[in-house]
């Protein structure tokens, strides 16, 4: 494939850093088959924004990668884009304006983007797409909990699905081709190579490289674009004041890749998100299935793949600790852990407990970074729900195992009777959803 050029104007150094990339990897050569430089230009923002984002942060020199040594940090003011397409100059400044708006509102970080054409023939490279042509619905796909709940979502709701899956990480390569083998035979999953994620503090682009790779599909089948994480991750706040978050699937991320996809396909894309007023717990109520929750990979510690034999979910780390809680909030938990959830671990539960504690009993004393987001978005309501799961599972679970004395100390906060009414409301939940199942 043809290498092309991205040009950085960086801040204290006069010659212009060049960054080489292939203007299509070799494993998106299935792109190729929706006929449109389009759906490579908007596949490759994503691409090149992730470059971009290492290194304002830090990022490994080429010859000692394999020792990760890091550079500094750069203070990039200018970034020159290559476009397939030929955008007319009001759409450049469009694009300009939504890519710096994006880093300014992430990082604060005033970049500004130009772009030059470069030329590239796909009338003799073009590839057969090995997907159906009845296509209703594409759901972006992680093969985390909330994406594979998404699946059985998009059973109900639509006659044909397709699932996107950005490959970002090759350790969870066996994962995915297991999930297939086993629960998703159903449903059509494709995989558009992304960007390979490194340890640092650069994931904020992968979301939009998400939406962006997923639009792609939406643009060529018309159909609506499925994001099916649960409305507590899309508002992420901070549960400690301190704490990092990202901006996978916040409302500024959403409405960026729509911006870029409007700008390049001249017509909206349409997002369905039907668990953004939903908390993890109501999600598995109603749409959990317990051979795909098995298979769901949520550890950020873990290789779910070693000497043959998975091992999912590591059972001690903050997602492994989230996950177990809104499981066991409606059902017993089938995941598969290396150990036990270590609950005198209190770096990966007190920040979750103290948040939920001042959401039920005192919002005002909230640091305003957490509670910002969920002020802006009218979330109060989703997030009282959450903190009532948390502590309701707790209550749930030290009935049959003995819960460290804070734990309990926190419960006892509570009137027994309100943890018990939040448990019988998700199973009134369940039961529904299961008489509806039945009828179907």
């Amino acid at each position: 494939m043809k290498t092309i050029e991205i040009r950085l104007k960086v801040k204290g150094i006069k010659k212009v850093m060049i960054l080489k990339k292939d203007i299509l990897q070799e494993e998106n050569k299935m792109l190729l088959g929706l006929d449109s430089i389009k759906a490579i230009d908007v596949h490759n923002i994503g691409r090149f924004l992730f470059e971009i984002e290492k290194k304002i942060f830090s990022y490994f020199d080429k010859e000692k990668k394999k020792r990760k040594v890091r550079k500094d940090p750069l203070k990039i003011e200018t970034v020159e884009l290559p476009l397939l397409t030929e955008l007319s100059e009001q759409d450049k400044e469009k694009l300009s304006n939504t890519l710096s708006n994006f880093f300014l509102f992430i990082y604060n970080l005033k970049i500004e983007f130009k772009f030059y054409k470069e030329e590239f023939d796909i009338s003799k490279k073009s590839e057969e797409l090995n997907i159906p042509n009845k296509i209703d619905s594409v759901l972006l796909f992680s093969g985390g909990l909330d994406s594979i709940i998404g699946t059985s979502y998009c059973s109900k709701k639509f006659k044909k699905t397709l699932l996107v899956y950005t490959d970002q990480k090759p350790r969870l390569k066996p994962m995915i081709e297991e999930m297939v083998k086993k629960v998703l035979d159903q449903d059509i999953l494709i995989k558009v190579k992304g960007h390979q994620i490194y340890s640092g503090f650069f994931a904020n682009m992968t979301g939009l490289s998400y939406i962006l790779n997923g639009s792609i599909f939406c643009n060529f089948y018309k159909s609506p674009l499925i994001i099916s994480e649960c409305g507590v991750t899309s508002y992420q706040p901070r549960f400690g004041p301190l704490n990092e978050i990202t901006y996978t699937t916040h409302p500024h991320t959403i409405n960026t890749g729509k911006d870029i996809f409007e700008i390049f396909f001249k017509e909206k894309l349409d997002i369905i998100m039907p668990f953004n007023d939903s908390t993890k717990a109501e999600m598995i109520t109603r749409y959990g299935d317990s051979n795909k929750i098995k298979l769901s990979h949520s550890c950020v510690t873990t290789n779910p793949f070693v000497e043959g034999k998975f091992i999912k979910n590591c059972g001690e780390c903050y997602a492994c600790t989230i996950r177990r809680l809104a499981i066991e909030a409606t059902r017993d938990d089938p995941t598969e852990y290396k150990s036990k959830i270590n609950w005198n671990k209190k770096q990966n539960t007190v920040p979750i407990l103290d948040f939920c504690y001042l959401i039920l009993k005192n919002f005002d004393l909230l640091d305003y970074p957490q509670k910002e987001k969920i002020v802006k978005y009218q979330k109060q309501n989703l997030f009282r729900r959450f903190a009532l799961d948390t502590f309701a599972t707790l209550y749930k679970i030290s009935k049959k195992e003995r819960l460290p004395d804070y734990i309990l100390e926190y419960l006892s906060s509570f009137d027994k009777n309100l943890l018990e009414d939040r448990l019988k409301q998700l199973k009134i939940m369940k039961e529904k959803k299961q008489n509806v199942t039945h009828r179907t």
